[in-house]
């Protein structure tokens, strides 16, 4: 069965596991590594991750029996979930496709309002990288049960990123 639990703390052992089911996608351009260029090793990227996730004020992991498959980092605001970090594994099986299955989906719709989260919003790297793709593909599936209110581009600095506002 798989279910949601807010933390406060987190084990290195659950964050390397988490980090090293992911890092290739993070790498690949899901997380924006190119505007942190004197961060270049595992090592490095490690401990900017951890620094984010220690610094957020809102953390939930996803399990499946006491298997890890997701740590995730934000704040919400008036109900708002600005999602900032996720770690996301395979389950026992090395597969991802968890992320569209019931059990998933039954408890993620749980959590939010038992969160009184009424909103997220999601910061992508845009299409062609493994979050923005789910996203979309989820949405395709029906397996995100919130409408899609908002998908903007916002040009940064050193950034083009793709915002992803959801309405639960």
């Amino acid at each position: 069965m798989i279910t949601f639990n807010v933390v406060t703390t987190y084990s290195d052992s659950l964050f390397d596991t988490l980090y090293n089911a992911c890092s290739a996608d993070m790498d690949a351009g899901s997380y924006p590594w190119h505007i942190f260029p004197q961060i270049t090793t595992v090592e490095q990227k490690k401990a900017h991750l951890k620094a984010g996730f220690d610094a957020a004020p809102f953390m939930f992991t996803v399990d499946e029996d006491g298997h890890y498959l997701m740590l995730n980092a934000g704040s919400v605001t008036n109900g708002v979930f600005s999602w900032y970090l996720g770690l996301i594994g395979p389950n026992t099986s090395g597969s991802k496709s968890w992320l569209y299955g019931d059990d998933y989906v039954n408890a993620r719709n749980a959590f939010w309002p038992a969160n009184s989260i009424t909103n997220i919003n999601i910061e992508t790297a845009g299409g062609g990288t493994a979050l923005y793709d789910h996203l979309e593909s989820a949405k395709q599936a029906g397996t995100i049960p919130f409408t899609v209110y908002e998908d903007v581009t916002l040009d940064k600095v050193l950034i083009t990123e793709n915002e992803v506002r959801y309405e639960l």
